[in-house]
């Protein structure tokens, strides 16, 4: 770990980051990861990042606890909007792979915000079943963690996989948050890269402080496009598939402006104003054209010229090669972090 003064050879961090922020940079031995921890109401920093020669070519981050992004579609009081990337089971498959990039600041960011043993904690969008397991991990034999999903196949998924797990502390709801009931109050609600995908988000903040016990907390992880779509433009190929990959998440319903807003988010749902992180990773070479394989069928449906995009049976090796060819990292969307602790009293309204 370093502080910003000693980050030099590494980053080019602008002063105004260094004010009143608490900045970390981990080296790992293929993957780059920066964190900017911040009291309250998030700014996303212009941020350049140097390369260290020394540092050999990157692979996708490793970890022994798989996460995956929450998908299902949660709703309250209206109607959600689709899940562009689908629910086949190619589609889980890419989750769980895509899972291994977010491991590691996913875990950190519920420890920090106070989930521990013993507690009751609700994981909303629980999908297959990544963050849960991982929650239950965290809570461990004398906690619980449940998991509220839509999909009946996600359901089964994520049962297969607690089962296989040998865990005992899990159980999933078919649900949307509105309906969830619960015999005491939660110590924790939870998710990832759900709040994006819902039409009401500050509802659902509200609906799910309302589950939470005083002093509980909420903690939400959502993605900021801004780097990688920087990023992106420098790598033709990249580019291209950056700008379907936005274009067909706007175009399904998906809000791409949530990791910036979550500070606001919380604070309109009557919360008070969240600690908050942003965790850029690198390495993930395969993340890019597996989530382009699974929006393909939206590309037709919206009718958006992807051709240029080439042969997607070739389409990893040549994005590969494109990184392979500069002295860039593979880039991957900010992951902002937001969490905070119930007041003793949350607006109903």
């Amino acid at each position: 770990m370093c502080d910003g003064r000693d980050m030099k050879n590494g980053f080019d961090l602008p002063g105004r980051l260094m004010n009143g922020y608490t900045v970390h940079a981990t080296r790992r031995k293929r993957i780059i990861l920066l964190v900017c921890l911040q009291p309250s109401e998030f700014v996303s920093p212009t941020i350049q990042f140097g390369v260290d020669s020394r540092m050999p070519p990157p692979v996708a981050a490793t970890s022994k606890v798989s996460m995956v992004i929450s998908h299902a579609s949660m709703k309250a009081n209206s109607a959600a909007s689709d899940y562009a990337l689908g629910n086949t089971d190619a589609e889980h498959e890419r989750l769980i792979r895509q899972a291994k990039w977010l491991a590691t600041p996913t875990e950190r960011c519920f420890r920090e915000a106070g989930i521990g043993q013993g507690q009751c904690v609700l994981d909303l969008g629980s999908g297959v079943g990544d963050v849960t397991l991982l929650l239950a991990r965290i809570v461990g034999l004398a906690g619980e963690v449940v998991g509220v999903e839509r999909d009946p196949r996600s359901i089964a998924r994520a049962k297969s996989r607690v089962a296989e797990a040998g865990l005992h502390n899990v159980r999933f709801t078919q649900s949307d948050v509105s309906q969830i009931s619960n015999d005491k109050p939660f110590d924790a609600a939870v998710g990832r890269y759900i709040l994006m995908f819902l039409p009401d988000p500050i509802g659902v903040l509200r609906s799910l402080a309302r589950l939470i016990r005083p002093g509980g907390v909420l903690a939400f992880q959502e993605p900021c496009w801004d780097s990688f779509l920087l990023h992106a433009a420098r790598l033709p190929l990249w580019s291209v598939g950056a700008s379907l990959m936005l274009e067909t998440f706007k175009r399904s319903g998906a809000n791409t402006g949530m990791g910036p807003a979550l500070s606001r988010i919380f604070q309109e749902a009557g919360l008070p104003a969240p600690s908050t992180r942003m965790d850029t990773l690198f390495g993930a070479e395969e993340w890019m054209p597996d989530v382009l394989r699974s929006l393909r069928p939206q590309f037709l449906q919206f009718n958006l010229p992807f051709e240029s995009l080439g042969d997607f049976d070739t389409l990893s090796q040549r994005l590969q090669a494109e990184v392979a060819a500069t002295d860039m990292r593979t880039p991957l969307p900010d992951l902002v972090s937001a969490w905070c602790r119930k007041p003793e009293r949350v607006p109903s309204q």
